[in-house]
């Protein structure tokens, strides 16, 4: 017999190794809401990120690997109020469970950059390209497992004066990332970007272009506005949070403020001298402005040594592991505890925000309504190979990773191409969101397009011209073949032509892409408790042990069953023969039922035995075979 307690140990097994789900958040409108019970969600947020150098390429820990670490820190966000962490610059190849799990037991969610580890996105020296999004993709496989990832964020600062050249290409990564997450049927996880509030005017046509399409894909689901600086020591304005709301109070998307507080030099040497009031924190969360805004992410919580300009802005101080709060933390924890702001309800709640229309060149915005194609990886890998000249293999090397070549990749770029204008002589690997103009090859990784324009120099002067001070050299050309055909066919040698079709069917001539489709955005959320598709699992585990127990209780010995016989009218049966016999199928139509003392005598062409396996039975009831 299986012991119970076999089974309850497995159980309990499978139960210490579940991850919980989450309570889901869905977007309505310009909101966000649980769907528990409709109740509208606000954004309480702390930026939670930790360095460990000064350098600005590598200077940050992927603390959201470290479990310990976020177990230490989680009484103090509660302290908060916290309800979302924003993270930046993690590793996707790293295991991220121990802090999610933690933070979802908290009811804590995480808002992560999918720039990863390796750089900030530079839109002014590259494109939208293979590389950027392989990367993006990687985030999006390491964190869309876990229900307590809110959402996924692109950043850019606006530059002043900012006119909009650099946002098609936001938008075409937020559309390219949400196709990814559709495709791969992950849960619906929103895709955002971060802006700044640098230029108010550049922000709203910004809002609008991000919007304006019918095309949900290419529509951000959120959008958080950054009101603290790097270049200033001074705090977010609590005037600045009206403007906000009237900018945005039309919008068809949440909007929160993505980051507030102050760039306090004073910090660094000594952590009591924080006078932070957060005066903001009362006007973010009163109930005019929750109408239009879903809440701010306070910046930030660690103390950071860093030397890129966002330094001594922590509401905590860690040394040797011993966490000690800022007198600014105090405050802060303060201000959170004294918003309770009335919140909408789903159920009453009917949005009516309609799509504004794509804002027009004028001196504030110089941006066409054109976003480039999504890179394909296969185009760019057999535009390389028709290549006579291309990049060095420690250039290549250097390139095709998403590591940031920036303004040197650029020089070298604009050097081979024989001037500042690159569609003149590179119009293939050209990207230009004033003119609404993208090259077929412009998605390529960096060392692909500059082996591209090396290519192109050569052909243009001729022997001797493939080197480019040793970045390039000459290499052999693969053979061709019937895909790279189908593709490069569509765009020309050139890139200037457009890429219709990406799937390649060797026995037609060409194809269609395949048709895409969305829905509605799915929730992502807290904990609830045990996972269904675990809690199924572990049923119907119980339900089979429950069975080969009953089965097993009730299995008795069964005779042989012997070979089933027709009856035969003809023959004359004696009692003893007929209960040794199984009569499966009577050639006859019984008429009448035979009497026992017939059941020794000859039997008539319509008549069977009452009792053929020694138990009494109707006339017409057939014998049990078994």
């Amino acid at each position: 017999m299986i012991r119970w307690s076999i089974v309850l140990w497995v159980i309990v097994a499978l139960l210490d190794n579940v991850v919980a789900e989450a309570d889901p958040i869905i977007v309505k409108g310009s909101h966000f809401f649980y769907k528990t019970n409709g109740t509208q969600f606000l954004v309480r947020g702390i930026g939670y990120q930790s360095s460990n150098t000064g350098d600005f390429v590598n200077q940050y820990q992927d603390i959201l690997a470290d479990g310990p670490t976020c177990q230490r820190d989680i009484p103090y966000l509660k302290e908060l109020n916290t309800n979302v962490v924003y993270f930046f610059n993690q590793d996707p190849s790293r295991d991220h469970s121990a802090c999610m799990n933690a933070f979802a037991d908290a009811g804590i969610y995480v808002i992560t950059f999918l720039e990863g580890l390796e750089r900030g996105w530079y839109f002014e020296t590259i494109t939208w390209n293979v590389a950027m999004l392989d990367q993006f993709k990687k985030v999006v496989d390491n964190m869309a497992q876990y229900t307590n990832t809110l959402g996924f964020y692109l950043s850019r600062s606006l530059a002043t004066p900012y006119t909009g050249q650099y946002d098609p290409l936001m938008k075409a990564a937020v559309r390219d990332i949400k196709n990814y997450i559709r495709d791969k049927n992950y849960r619906q996880i929103p895709v955002g970007y971060f802006a700044s509030n640098a230029n108010v005017t550049s922000l709203g046509y910004q809002k609008d272009f991000m919007a304006c399409t019918d095309d949900v894909q290419t529509h951000p689901d959120f959008i958080g506005i950054t009101l603290v600086s790097n270049q200033t020591t001074d705090c977010t304005n609590a005037t600045s949070i009206e403007p906000l709301v009237e900018l945005f109070k039309n919008t068809t998307i949440p909007v929160f403020v993505g980051a507030y507080g102050c760039n306090n030099l004073q910090l660094e040497a000594n952590a009591k001298n924080d006078t932070r009031e957060w005066p903001e924190t009362a006007v973010i969360y009163n109930q005019k402005t929750i109408e239009v805004l879903s809440g701010g992410i306070a910046f930030e919580f660690f103390q950071n040594p860093r030397l890129d300009g966002w330094a001594n802005q922590g509401l905590v101080v860690v040394q040797g592991g011993t966490v000690t709060r800022t007198p600014g933390f105090k405050t802060l924890a303060k201000a959170m505890a004294n918003t309770n702001p009335n919140l909408l309800n789903a159920a009453n709640y009917t949005p009516s925000a309609i799509l504004p229309p794509c804002p027009t060149k004028n001196v504030f915005w110089n941006a066409e309504p054109v976003i480039p194609a999504t890179p394909n990886d296969d185009l760019c890998s057999c535009m390389f190979k028709t290549l006579s000249c291309v990049a060095s293999p420690t250039v290549l090397q250097n390139m095709t990773t998403y590591n940031g070549t920036g303004e040197a990749w650029a020089t070298n770029v604009t050097a081979t191409c024989e001037g500042t204008d690159t569609k003149e002589n590179c119009a293939g690997i050209t990207a230009n969101g004033t003119l609404g103009y993208f090259g077929a090859f412009s998605g390529c990784n960096e060392g692909q397009i500059y082996s591209w324009t090396t290519n192109n120099y050569f052909q243009r002067h001729g022997e001797g011209s493939c080197d480019m001070d040793g970045t390039a050299q000459l290499q052999d050309l693969a053979p061709s073949d019937a895909k790279c055909e189908f593709l490069l066919d569509q765009v020309g040698s050139e890139g200037t032509g457009t890429l219709t079709a990406t799937v390649f069917q060797p026995s037609v001539t060409g194809s269609s892409p395949p048709s895409s489709s969305s829905g509605p955005l799915s929730p992502v959320g807290v904990k609830i408790g045990i996972g269904f598709s675990i809690g199924a699992f572990l049923i119907s585990t119980m339900v089979v042990v429950l069975w080969l127990v009953r089965r097993k209780k009730r299995k008795l010995p069964h005779p042989e069953v012997p070979e089933l016989e027709t009856f035969d009218a003809s023959r004359k049966y004696v009692r003893g023969e007929l209960e040794a016999k199984v009569v499966y199928e009577a050639p006859c139509v019984v008429a009448e039922a035979c009497t026992e003392k017939e059941q020794a005598a000859e039997l008539p062409d319509n008549c069977i035995p009452r009792e053929v396996d020694g138990s009494s039975m109707s006339a017409d009831e057939p014998p049990d075979p078994i």
